[in-house]
């Protein structure tokens, strides 16, 4: 059997990766996911609600990326081979958060 990734978009979220036993939220002013694999990319858009945008990741095995872009395009924010931590960024309006996954397992939350 063969690993097959589709890519959406839909609104603002584009997706290009493996996903194994993920339960995620999305909302306008946040988003969330937990899983056993992640491998790929990811996009969405965020308005946060302050100024401030809340970054936890939790890593137990693989590695994760994230960057963040200001509607400028602007980088506000970017880390690679992340390990478990909390990072707190500042924001003005929306942003554009972009993850890489390399046969990630664990979570992340950013709002």
């Amino acid at each position: 059997m063969s690993n097959i990734k589709f890519s959406f978009k839909t609104g603002g979220n584009t997706r290009s990766a493996k996903r194994v036993g993920y339960f995620g939220k999305n909302g306008r002013h946040r988003w969330y996911g937990k899983y056993e694999l992640l491998d790929g990319s990811m996009s969405k858009t965020i308005y946060p609600n302050d100024e401030i945008l809340n970054i936890n990741v939790e890593t137990i095995s693989g590695q994760i990326s994230i960057k963040i872009l200001d509607k400028e395009k602007n980088i506000i924010f970017e880390k690679t081979n992340m390990t478990t931590g909390y990072y707190s960024v500042n924001t003005t309006g929306k942003v554009n958060v972009k993850i890489e996954a390399d046969k990630h397992s664990g979570s992340f939350s950013i709002e």
